[in-house]
């Protein structure tokens, strides 16, 4: 059965030394035209969006009685976000204590920003003058961001100057139609791997469908899948008659991720320690069994009617991404 699915693989790197897209920390929201910043309201002219920028004049206060304010930042294309900033409005007593993310790629289409411990609330400003800056511990792309203010100081209102900190997103981008696959083929052959990490985003209307598949001929492999639109991880470093414990895991993460919005994964293994993170919520694991290596093949098994494509995932044997996809956007990794 075939289903509609969107996915962008952001990285897919083994034995690296993190994530990071280096020298991408360009200050976004200074360079925009006054038009690429809206909001829900404002509270007079020298408190419009157009003021709303770090270090400016004044900043952005909706107007009193909002009952759901926010300001919104077109960056006209595609950026990766990497930091977000904010100020309250420039010799008073407005800013905003906390705040939410939302991004997109539409404006009628919204996915918050999850920090770590799956909270979604950034604190925010303690007087009108300091900056205060979030890393954001994984990076995100959208064109479109909104923030959202959920407390702000009680002597006076909602006052914000934002930054954003990230660069333009650029990518070469594979697109498919039809019940295909894409298969990555480890240029040296077999893999044999102490420490991986890989990473991708996803989105689908469909509750049920494989995302990710690689195996060995040792009775290794690693499997990502929605069923009942909750996403399982399945590894194993493979067993013997020798050492009988059984070494195969799985893990459940996530629900309702057939919503439409973008969702992120990624799987950090160094030997039988896990990470598996999803939309920034975290969980730790040991996989089963005796073994430390993750041991994949040069070659996997062909599906009738699936598409291949070789020759990127560095350190990886060979993964099979997306079966039965309709449409699929896929991005190589990026060389640091």
């Amino acid at each position: 059965m075939g289903f509609w699915l969107l996915c962008v693989l952001l990285a897919a790197v083994s034995g690296a030394r993190g994530w990071g897209y280096y020298g991408c920390d360009e200050e976004l929201v200074g360079p925009l035209y006054y038009r690429s910043l809206g909001a829900s309201s404002y509270y007079g002219f020298f408190t419009a969006p157009r003021f709303a920028r770090l270090h400016g004049i004044s900043g952005w206060s909706p107007r009193i009685g909002d009952p759901n304010p926010w300001l919104q930042i077109d960056l006209m294309k595609k950026h990766r976000i990497r930091a977000v900033a904010t100020q309250g409005s420039f010799n008073s007593w407005d800013w905003v204590t906390r705040y939410m993310l939302l991004y997109g790629d539409r404006v009628d289409s919204w996915t918050p920003f999850y920090q770590q411990g799956h909270n979604a609330t950034f604190f925010g400003n303690v007087n009108e003058s300091a900056v205060v800056r979030h890393d954001l511990h994984y990076h995100f792309t959208a064109r479109y961001i909104r923030i959202v203010p959920l407390a702000w100081n009680p002597r006076g209102k909602i006052g914000l100057r934002l930054g954003l900190y990230g660069c333009p997103y650029k990518s070469d981008v594979l697109y498919f139609d039809g019940d295909d696959a894409i298969s990555y083929r480890f240029p040296r052959g077999a893999s044999r791997s102490l420490w991986d990490v890989f990473a991708f985003s996803f989105k689908t209307e469909e509750k049920d469908g494989l995302l990710l598949h690689a195996e060995g001929a040792q009775g290794d492999y690693v499997t990502l899948e929605l069923k009942g639109a909750h996403l399982l991880l399945h590894m194993s470093l493979g067993s013997s008659p020798i050492q009988p414990r059984p070494g195969h895991t799985t893990v459940s993460a996530g629900g309702v991720l057939n919503d439409q919005h973008w969702h992120y994964v990624r799987v950090d293994r160094y030997g039988r320690h896990t990470n598996f993170t999803l939309d920034g919520y975290v969980q730790r694991f040991i996989l089963n069994g005796d073994f430390e290596r993750l041991n994949l093949d040069n070659e996997v098994s062909r599906a009738e009617g699936v598409v291949w494509l070789r020759g990127a995932l560095a350190g990886w044997g060979t993964a099979l991404l997306s079966t039965k996809v309709r449409p699929c956007f896929l991005v190589p990794p990026e060389n640091h």
